[in-house]
């Protein structure tokens, strides 16, 4: 109903944006159409912001369902080829929509669409190129008159952290194979040649060292800083049965963002190399009928989750996740220390 109508007791919309709509924004998330809308902005914290509010301050729900995780971060949110509407209502809010101070997302799953596979790049960019890749894909389908399934995903990998400005300007260098091996105290120490990895490769080339000149085989990246791949993915299931005044839904959800954590020194030493993973999980039941002639209910049952994992990668990790294709970190990054090592227990 929060969609259909605005009132004093549920908190006015600024308005509804539809999935057809997100489809055609150049945002690659529901978050950054969200931010579209008036008085929605980012918060100091990072999170998003109604009317000046913190970020913290807003809750989250989809399908009718409460996923504001316990960050308070909008985490359980799916791709934008799964949502059929979202929009932000500000408060005072009623206590259908509780948990949020300052105002609530408000989500709505589609049920059915065409199949449809998009995959987009920014590798014609040359030296301004991330390693940016998004594949999308989406399908629905209408067993029967009553019975229908519904699947969306989405996953975006970047070979590349966000660099600061003028980062070509600033080059970085990697190991190029090894110059020399030396002797220290009885112990063989290798002792590496280093080539531009971000960076322009052209100030180099006039150096009368040969393999300097040639950067030693190894391209340049301009923008891109290595060992900092960042990956992001969103995979939502729906399957939902209606008749005789009665609906009965289940949604399945994960969203995950992880990627390296970039560091001069990590980067000559990949033992201590660092990486940091989110995973949020969502499995739920609905259920929705009419109690005679004008009323009607609906209960929902739902298991969230949310874990953040932040630490040093295992050698196998830290190998897999040097320069994964496309950027795609499409399994859960190896860490050396991870909730079976440690385990958390609520």
């Amino acid at each position: 109903n929060a969609f259909r109508r605005a009132s004093s007791d549920t908190g006015t919309a600024p308005g509804v944006i539809t999935g057809r709509i997100i489809d055609q924004l150049p945002v690659d998330s529901v978050i950054g159409a969200l931010l579209l809308t008036p008085g929605v902005g980012v918060a100091a914290d990072g999170g998003l912001s109604v009317r000046g509010s913190a970020g913290g301050a807003t809750s989250v729900y989809l399908d009718g369902i409460p996923v504001t995780s316990g960050s308070r971060r909008p985490g359980l949110i799916p791709g934008t080829n799964a949502l059929a509407e979202a929009a932000v209502l500000d408060g005072p809010l009623s206590a259908t929509l509780g948990n949020g101070v300052a105002g609530a997302i408000v989500l709505r799953s589609r049920t059915d669409a065409a199949p449809r596979l998009s995959f987009e790049t920014d590798g014609p960019l040359s030296a301004t190129s991330l390693g940016l890749n998004r594949a999308e894909a989406s399908v629905g389908l209408r067993l029967s008159r009553r019975f229908s399934l519904f699947g969306a995903g989405v996953l975006e990998g970047q070979k590349s952290a966000e660099p600061g400005f003028g980062a070509r300007a600033a080059p970085i260098f990697v190991r190029a194979g090894v110059d020399t091996t030396v002797t220290a105290g009885g112990t063989p120490v290798d002792v590496y040649n280093f080539a531009v990895s971000r960076g322009d490769c052209d100030p180099f080339t006039t150096s009368t060292n040969a393999g300097i000149a040639s950067n030693y085989g190894l391209s340049c990246h301009g923008d891109r800083t290595p060992l900092s791949a960042q990956s992001s993915q969103q995979v939502l299931l729906k399957a939902g049965y209606g008749g005789d005044g009665l609906s009965i839904g289940a949604i399945a959800l994960r969203t995950r963002s992880q990627g390296r954590l970039f560091d001069y020194a990590t980067s000559f030493l990949p033992s201590n190399a660092f990486g940091q993973s989110t995973t949020s999980d969502l499995l739920a039941l609905t259920l929705a009928g009419r109690l005679g002639r004008t009323g009607i209910f609906r209960a929902s049952l739902s298991s969230q989750s949310e874990r953040l994992l932040d630490g040093p990668l295992s050698a196998d990790g830290e190998l897999a996740s040097r320069d994964p294709a496309l950027g795609f970190l499409v399994g859960q990054l190896g860490f050396a220390y991870d909730f079976t090592t440690f385990p958390v227990h609520s």
